[in-house]
């Protein structure tokens, strides 16, 4: 097969654009015609919204397009593709050609609305640009990078003003690490980095209006750590670092607000201290009755035992569950 085909594509270490040189205006991306999707394999869809020039690597310049828009090359290939102007967001939605997208070589000067949906099933993608998108006003990654499984890092990208982070990395499997992106703004935090299980540590990011935690690291099998963010404002923690099997440290968060914590350490264990410490500064600071939350297989200590016991007996008392008395 011929390699792909482009206009002015900047050529990395691996033949593919990205890795080097020349940052263009232009969002460019690398698609390969006969994976599977909803157009033929001869064909790309680019589902878009916006009024914008697109440049499809074949040679055909198509101007002011507004919409969804496919193509037929006519042959099967790898083609580059350049749009430039008034693009506004792209979702695949894990649904048409998503896994016909391989790169994402450039993202150039389009000024993003919203990443609902953008990549969700793209599970062929690699990030290889140089450059980072014009993010800064966006409000909404829900199921942003979602089944995104061949990426392994993720861009330092504007999500200063995101709000809503719902499932936006859920499944990535493949990372092993992830930036210490501006999250001072989100609220919703539910099923965010749900099943990466290759991430090893994660950063201390702001969540310091989060209030939705529920599923967020469920299954992050790899994390031996976590960092202290700030879960003072958090109500749901349900299934929050459920399986979390490899964890041998854990910092001493807030669960002053919480409403529900069902299942929120199922499967996980924390060091005796600490989850002693937990029941301690949870039951001094969270005034809250009718409570049920679930420390794993996590034992306390007797001043553990002294301030679980005091949950249980509030007048419609907590319902907890650990693994016992050290």
């Amino acid at each position: 097969m011929p390699g792909p085909v482009g206009i002015e594509t900047v050529v990395g270490p691996s033949g593919r654009g990205g890795g080097g040189g020349v940052v263009s205006p232009a969002y460019t991306i690398l698609v390969k015609t006969d994976n599977a999707g909803t157009s033929s394999s001869t064909s790309f869809t680019l589902p878009a919204t916006g009024t914008y020039d697109i440049e499809w690597g074949d040679g055909t310049r198509e101007l002011a397009q507004t919409g969804s828009q496919t193509h037929d090359y006519g042959t099967v290939g790898e083609y580059v593709i350049r749009v430039t102007g008034g693009l506004t967001s792209v979702a695949f939605a894990n649904g048409g050609d998503r896994l016909k997208l391989l790169e994402i070589q450039n993202w150039g000067s389009p000024v993003w609305s919203t990443f609902n949906g953008a990549y969700h099933g793209c599970s062929n993608l690699q990030i290889t640009a140089n450059d980072l998108p014009n993010s800064g006003t966006v409000t909404n990654f829900n199921n942003a990078w979602r089944d995104c499984t061949s990426l392994t890092s993720f861009p330092l990208i504007d999500t200063s003003s995101g709000t809503n982070f719902f499932t936006a990395w859920f499944s990535c499997t493949s990372l092993t690490s992830f930036p210490l992106i501006d999250t001072s703004l989100g609220t919703n935090f539910s099923y965010a980095w749900l099943n990466c299980t290759s991430l090893t540590s994660f950063p201390l990011i702001d969540t310091s209006l989060g209030t939705n935690f529920s599923y967020a690291w469920y299954n992050c099998t790899s994390l031996t750590s976590f960092p202290l963010i700030d879960t003072s404002s958090g109500t749901d923690f349900l299934q929050a670092w459920f399986n979390c099997s490899s964890l041998t440290s854990f910092p001493l968060l807030s669960f002053e607000s919480m409403i529900t914590g069902v299942d929120c350490f199922l499967n996980t264990t924390l060091p005796t201290e600490t989850w002693s410490q937990l029941l301690v500064n949870t039951e001094a600071d969270n005034t809250g009755t009718g409570v049920t939350w679930h420390g794993g297989n996590s034992k306390y200590n007797t001043a553990g035992g002294v301030a679980r016991a005091a949950l249980l007996a509030r007048t419609t008392g907590w319902t907890i569950t650990d693994g016992g008395a050290a």
